[in-house]
């Protein structure tokens, strides 16, 4: 989960910045991002390389309508993990 957070009024901007020196990320998933955790995201993880990929967000329930009204612009894919393992 997103351990550095900026408090209120400070920048959320390049977050993703650099890691192990590679810019993995843009303008637009940073804005996408703070978007989210503004909405009441808990945390989240950018997935995916080679021009394409994913931003996947840990959203508590009560929260989930929020974030995906404002990332509306983007695509949506739901999926639930299990609350208890299968067994095998």
């Amino acid at each position: 989960l997103h351990a550095h957070r900026p408090r209120k009024g400070e920048s959320q901007a390049g977050v993703f910045q650099h890691v192990h020196g590679a810019k993995i990320s843009t303008g637009k998933i940073d804005e996408n991002y703070n978007k989210a955790l503004d909405a009441g995201a808990i945390g989240g993880k950018i997935l995916g390389a080679g021009g394409g990929g994913f931003l996947l967000f840990y959203v508590d329930e009560e929260n989930q309508s929020k974030v995906k009204d404002a990332l509306s612009d983007l695509y949506c894919l739901d999926f639930r993990r299990p609350r208890t393992r299968p067994e095998n």
